[in-house]
C-alpha cells in the first residue's frame, strides 16, 4: 500500500489478488480459469480489518466468505476472482491468504460438510451416513412413514436442506382439512336448520350458549392459526399438523359465515313487549321470564338500536330464579368497577363486550355463584 492510499481518510479501496500490481491504492488481478466448476471455497488469511467476496460471472454478483470456513458458493462457475475490502485503517493489515477451490471434506450433491473421521454428514437437524443412505437419528417430526428413509427414497425430485424433510404435497393435506372440516360444518348447519322446529321451545335458552360456544371455537381457532403460521407456511410441519391447520381455518370460517347469515334473518324489535307478541317466540312469565344479556336500559338501546337489544340473540328465558340473582348482582357496586353499579359500569363497554359479560353472568347466576 503506498503513503497516497493511506492518507485517504474514509474511504475503501478493493483489492483483487491473482496479479500484484497498483493503480492510484488500487490493486486489480487477472481471473483463474478453471476445468472443474467451482462449487464451494475455503479462503483463510493473516490479516485484521480484512473483507473477502469471491465471484463466478466477472465481477457482476460477489459473495462475501469468512476466514477458514467451508462457503457454498449460490453461483458455481468455472472463472473466480477473489476480491479483498481493505478499509483504510491503521490497524488493517493482510499478509498472506489461502484459496482452497472445491476443498476435501465437502460434499458437492448435498453441499453438506462430510466429516472424515466418522463419514457422517451433518445437516443441521441429524446425521446422515452416506454408506446406507439412512439417517442414523428417526426424524424429529416423525414426519411420514420411515423416519430414517432419505428424502422418501426419491432424491430426484425431493431435497433435504436440513435434516427435517417435509413432503413437497403438504399443501394437499392442508386442504384435505379444510374440505374435511367444510364437509362437518354443512352437515352440522344442515342438522340444525332441521331439529330448529322440534326445538324452538328450549332454542331461546340454547341461543346464548351456541353463541358463547361459537365465539370461544373462533378466538380459539384464531389463536391456534397466529401462533403456529410460521411453522406451518415457512417452517417444516408434519402432514398432521397441515391438516390440523386446515380444519382451524374452515371450522372458523364456517363458523363467521353461519352466524354472519344467522344473524342477518334475525329481526329486530322496537321494544321488549313488542318482540314477546310479534316475534312467535312467546310472552314470558312470572316463572320463566325473558332476560336481556346486553341490557336494554337507554344508553345501550340509542347507541346500538333498539333491534340489536330486542331479538332471539339478545333475549333468553330464564327461571324466576336466575333472573333475581342476576338483577340484584348488576345493581350492585363491585370492586373491578371501581365503585360503579356494574350495569352503568358495563355500559360504557362495546356491544360485544357486554354480550359476553351477559353470558358470563348468566351461567354464574345458573350456578350461584354470583
Amino acid at each position: 500500500m503506498t503513503d497516497s492510499v493511506l492518507q485517504s481518510v474514509n474511504n475503501v479501496f478493493e483489492v483483487s489478488w491473482g496479479r500484484l500490481s497498483s493503480d492510484m491504492g488500487v490493486l486489480y488481478s487477472l481471473q483463474k480459469q478453471r476445468q472443474e466448476e467451482a462449487r464451494t471455497v475455503r479462503l483463510s488469511w493473516i490479516g485484521n480489518g480484512v473483507l473477502f467476496d469471491v465471484s463466478t460471472d466477472n465481477g457482476k454478483t460477489w459473495e462475501t466468505v469468512k476466514n477458514g470456513k467451508i462457503t457454498r458458493l449460490k453461483n458455481p462457475g468455472r472463472k473466480i476472482v477473489v476480491k479483498a475490502l481493505l478499509p483504510i485503517d491503521s490497524n488493517t493489515f493482510l499478509d498472506n491468504y489461502i484459496l482452497e477451490i472445491n476443498p476435501s471434506g465437502y460434499s458437492l450433491f448435498t453441499g453438506k460438510v462430510l466429516e472424515e473421521s466418522t463419514g457422517l454428514v451433518y445437516f443441521g437437524g441429524r446425521w446422515y451416513d452416506p454408506e446406507i443412505a439412512r439417517w442414523i437419528t428417526p426424524d424429529p417430526a416423525e414426519d411420514g412413514e420411515n423416519w430414517y428413509s432419505f428424502v422418501n427414497n426419491n432424491p430426484i425430485n425431493n431435497i433435504d436442506l436440513d435434516g427435517y424433510f417435509t413432503s413437497p404435497w403438504q399443501v394437499l393435506h392442508l386442504a384435505a382439512g379444510i374440505i374435511e372440516e367444510s364437509a362437518i360444518m354443512a352437515v352440522v348447519a344442515t342438522m340444525m336448520g332441521t331439529i330448529t322446529p322440534y326445538i324452538s321451545p328450549v332454542l331461546p335458552m340454547l341461543v346464548p350458549v351456541l353463541v358463547y360456544m361459537g365465539a370461544e371455537a373462533i378466538i380459539n381457532d384464531v389463536t391456534y392459526m397466529i401462533k403456529n403460521f410460521n411453522h406451518v407456511f415457512l417452517g417444516r410441519p408434519t402432514d398432521n399438523e397441515c391438516r390440523l391447520y386446515g380444519k382451524a381455518i374452515a371450522r372458523s370460517f364456517s363458523i363467521i359465515i353461519f352466524g354472519a347469515a344467522s344473524v342477518k334473518r334475525v329481526k329486530g324489535y322496537s321494544s321488549s313487549r313488542q318482540f314477546q307478541n310479534k316475534s312467535g317466540w312467546g310472552k314470558g312469565t312470572k316463572e320463566w321470564p325473558w332476560h336481556h344479556l346486553t341490557q336494554q336500559h337507554s344508553t345501550n338501546t340509542s347507541q346500538f338500536g333498539k333491534g340489536a337489544i330486542h331479538n332471539i340473540f339478545n333475549m333468553v328465558k330464564i327461571p324466576k330464579n336466575v333472573h333475581i340473582r342476576i338483577n340484584k348482582y348488576i345493581c350492585k357496586n363491585h370492586e373491578f368497577t371501581g365503585g360503579k353499579v356494574f350495569w352503568k359500569w358495563v355500559s360504557e363497554k362495546s356491544y360485544a363486550e357486554q354480550y359476553i359479560y351477559g353470558i358470563k353472568i348468566l351461567v354464574k347466576a345458573y350456578l350461584n355463584l354470583l
